[in-house]
């Protein structure tokens, strides 16, 4: 059967990648915040422009050489080789699974073929008290939550859905990661159901309860909140004030799988999941 008509107007090389791995109809194209070379060059050449003249024009009218003024070009050339190496990366998202790099080096992986998701998720924070140099980095580098996805094929490959890299890729990390969750909870069932342990990197999760470390057991009565906050995995034992675990989320492979089988388990202990 002829698989229908990828999406009108993709690169040469997408549209083989997509049609190679059956993917089916595209959703959505994501890319950095500025995919215009000449926009990066342009922004970069009128902030050291500007930062010349406001140099020169304090230093004629105080005499006073302000320092950070200096600074900011050195800034702005970073962002400019950073936006110039970078400009050009799109992820593509279809219906059955993605293409993530630049034109000349593209990965393709389906849904099915993930084998383990990563996600590590950091609030960045950037103040302006440190006089007009801080005022320009809050400006550029405002308060934000960077969330990158890390996927590995089945086949040992690697490709990242970063927001740096790429604007909004946290919702189509949250996509894929729903993805996940469907493909693998069903295996994951009957391994639990069987009476098998199952390694989520430093934690397992058995029929007894939650397992960390060497051997170190929470039972489910004893299991309480569990929880996502701030990039880290919080799980609370009954009772006790204290984190029973507190990881980053980067440390617990397809995290979402081992929450959502918590909840599964939870549910058949008869407990309530708030």
């Amino acid at each position: 059967m002829q698989q229908p008509n990828i999406a009108p107007n993709l690169p040469t090389e997408v549209a083989q990648a997509a049609m190679a791995s059956q993917l089916g109809p595209l959703n959505h194209i994501y890319k950095p915040r500025i995919s215009n070379p000449l926009a990066v060059i342009g922004i970069v050449a009128g902030i050291i422009i500007a930062d010349i003249i406001l140099f020169l024009a304090l230093l004629f009218l105080t005499d006073y050489i302000f320092y950070a003024l200096i600074i900011i070009p050195i800034i702005a050339i970073v962002y400019g080789i950073y936006g110039l190496t970078h400009y050009n990366v799109r992820i593509y998202e279809f219906s059955a699974g993605l293409i993530a790099g630049k034109e000349s080096k593209l990965d393709a992986i389906r849904w099915e073929n993930i084998a383990v998701i990563w996600h590590d998720q950091q609030r960045t924070r950037r103040y302006g008290s440190y006089g007009l140099l801080g005022v320009f980095v809050l400006l550029i580098f405002k308060a934000s939550v960077r969330d990158r996805y890390t996927l590995q094929r089945q086949d040992g490959t690697t490709i990242i859905v970063d927001n740096r890299r790429v604007l909004h890729a946290e919702i189509l990390g949250s996509r894929i990661e729903r993805e996940v969750v469907g493909l693998h909870m069903p295996q994951a069932l009957t391994a639990y159901n069987s009476g098998q342990v199952l390694p989520f990197g430093p934690l397992q999760i058995s029929q007894q309860g939650i397992i960390r470390g060497k051997g170190d057991l929470l039972p489910w009565p004893q299991v309480g909140n569990v929880m996502v906050d701030q990039g880290r995995l919080l799980i609370k034992q009954q009772g006790k004030m204290f984190n029973w675990v507190a990881l980053p989320l980067n440390k617990v492979p397809n995290v979402a799988v081992f929450t959502e089988l918590i909840n599964y388990a939870r549910q058949g202990a008869g407990q309530p999941l708030y």
